[in-house]
């Protein structure tokens, strides 16, 4: 015989046990006393960590939130969490513009959450940064709330929009977004 006990268990808790055996009449000693702990993993992968937007005119936009995708038009980054528990996610960069008519943070340079078309309960989205947001230098607040970790959703889109400056010199550009897990 067998008895199943059905629990959800706290991470990195430990769990002690012990059992004993009965026929119904008699009963055997306690087994030795034996624990167990679940432990929390952390681990967010970024599938799409690169976005790559092209030549922009002077005061023209881009972003990455086409659906379906353009041709050529670069895709958002794409976040999994690969770990055993709910996330959240803080956005922060680096300046993207020189010019002094793009200040940092400014409309210039943002960012918004979306959820995957196919994992649509991924993250509480109502929580979320869903509206374009400036990009920040420094900060802690949550852009991504509750990205769940389960198989079938555990995807976050974070979708990108630029707008260049009308005085902004030529050349290459880039920034460094950090993506921040608690």
């Amino acid at each position: 015989n067998f008895s199943s006990y059905n629990q959800t268990f706290d991470f990195d808790t430990t769990y002690w046990w012990r059992v004993i055996a009965t026929n119904g009449t008699d009963f055997s000693n306690y087994s030795n006393i034996m624990n167990f702990s679940v432990q929390s993993v952390l681990s967010v992968t970024l599938i799409n960590r690169t976005i790559i937007f092209g030549n922009l005119g002077l005061g023209l936009s881009n972003d990455t939130n086409d659906t379906p995708p353009e041709p050529n038009s670069p895709f958002p980054f794409i976040m999994n969490n690969d770990g055993n528990r709910i996330v959240n996610v803080s956005i922060t960069g680096t300046q993207l513009w020189l010019s002094p008519g793009a200040p940092f943070p400014g409309s210039s340079f943002r960012f918004a959450t979306r959820l995957n078309v196919t994992k649509n309960a991924s993250f509480n989205h109502s929580k979320s940064a869903k509206d374009w947001t400036n990009v920040l230098d420094a900060g802690s607040t949550v852009h991504v709330f509750d990205l769940l970790w389960n198989y079938t959703n555990n995807t976050a889109w974070i979708d990108l929009n630029i707008t260049a400056p009308t005085d902004e010199p030529v050349g290459t550009r880039n920034s460094t977004l950090t993506f921040t897990i608690t």
